[in-house]
């Protein structure tokens, strides 16, 4: 049997792709607002324009005063040498889309139990009664948290989408930079893994003392036909 190997992430296409993002009027090179969208991505509200200058000066290697594609796919293919695929592609996913995206992504995914690519009404409210219990703050009842619901969901699905959740995350967390933002999703996450892991524990309990019970009455049968 021949047994399957992974096939290499092209990697230069990868960081081509996120050239192409970045280059948002389209000209080909990366100016010092497409620069400052990069460093926004990984340093969140402390981006400025020091850090974009010096970004600037150390990718613009002809003194240009713009990266070109080679520029940028050299730098950052240097810099990113040290990863595995798996580790290369999360780094990448993050200078696309900014740190931030990543994370309200990741818990997307985490409160949508059913995996069927929406938040239903039950897993919006665990999540944000989750939330407000990470933060220390007393959760609301279920009629507010609806009622924001009913503000989110703008295409009356009785569900939300990615766009939708990522609206709410960014009304919550905007005031945190991006180190406390990754604390709190942490906590949201510890909370919900130590919940789900609690629910369960219970279930498999129930399900044994249900099946003890059933051999119980199985034994007493068997008992009763011997007699």
């Amino acid at each position: 049997m021949t047994v399957g190997t992974a096939v290499p992430v092209d990697r230069t296409a990868v960081v081509r792709d996120i050239f192409d993002h970045l280059d948002q009027n389209k000209d080909g090179y990366l100016d010092g607002e497409e620069v400052l969208l990069l460093v926004r991505n990984l340093k969140g509200t402390k981006a400025n324009h020091r850090k974009v200058a010096r970004l600037m000066r150390k990718m613009d290697t002809n003194g240009d005063g713009k990266v070109d594609p080679e520029e940028f796919g050299s730098m950052i293919l240097d810099m990113s040498n040290k990863y595995e695929d798996a580790q290369f592609l999360n780094k990448m996913d993050i200078l696309k889309r900014g740190r931030r995206q990543v994370h309200i992504d990741f818990l997307f995914r985490l409160f949508d139990t059913d995996g069927d690519g929406e938040m239903s009404e039950k897993e919006f409210l665990n999540c944000v009664k989750l939330g407000l219990k990470s933060s220390k703050k007393r959760p609301d009842s279920p009629n507010p948290i609806m009622d924001k619901f009913a503000l989110l969901d703008k295409d009356g699905s009785n569900a939300l989408d990615l766009k939708e959740f990522s609206t709410y995350m960014d009304e919550i967390f905007k005031i945190m930079d991006e180190r406390k933002f990754a604390e709190a999703v942490s906590k949201l996450r510890s909370r919900a893994i130590g919940l789900w892991r609690a629910k369960a524990a219970s279930i498999q309990n129930a399900a044994a003392a249900k099946d003890v019970a059933t051999h119980t009455n199985d034994d007493a049968l068997s008992e009763d036909d011997d007699n």
